[in-house]
Order: structure tokens, then C-alpha cells, then sequence
């Protein structure tokens, strides 16, 4: 893999959240753990997905109500302040 997963849809459930990518394939991350509490209210997550020789971290940003506002994946390590980068764009 390139580096890079598309994402065309995601579902959450407590703690259980299901990505489904472009290439048509549900995956399903659980285990997912509290990174870091963000302004308004918003909390990171994170968790590793692992497929074969491919591993790919992927952050999500979940406001108070537990909607998943963004989602994050990528086989490089992802910097702490990508949610700010990305705010400021």
C-alpha cells in the first residue's frame, strides 16, 4: 500500500467504530483509546490498524455527542498537532 487509505464511510457505536474504505472493505476498530481532550468540547482518539506487513495509525476526532468529526489514516506517523494543522487550513 501507498501510505494512504480512502475513506467513503464511518459508523460509531460506544466504543466500536466501523471505517469502510474505497477499496470496499469494512474494517472495524475497537480498543480505541482517549488520546488527548481538545477545545469545544472534542476528544482524539487513536488505535493501529494492522493488516499483513501494512500498519496504519488512525486518529479520529469525536465531539460531546460522540459524532466522529474527522478521521486521520496513514502509514507514516502522524504529527500530535495534525488536528491544528488542519483547523488552520
Amino acid at each position: 500500500m501507498s501510505g494512504k487509505l480512502f475513506l467513503s464511510s464511518v459508523a460509531c457505536a460506544g466504543d466500536r467504530m466501523t471505517l469502510e474504505f474505497a477499496i470496499g472493505t469494512p474494517v472495524v476498530l475497537e480498543n480505541l483509546h482517549k488520546r488527548r481532550n481538545l477545545p469545544g468540547g472534542l476528544a482524539e482518539h487513536a488505535v493501529t490498524v494492522s493488516r499483513d506487513h501494512d500498519h496504519f495509525d488512525v486518529r479520529t476526532i469525536v465531539d460531546s455527542d460522540g459524532s466522529i468529526t474527522k478521521v486521520i489514516a496513514s502509514s507514516e506517523p502522524i504529527p500530535d498537532d495534525w488536528y491544528e494543522e488542519l483547523s488552520q487550513e
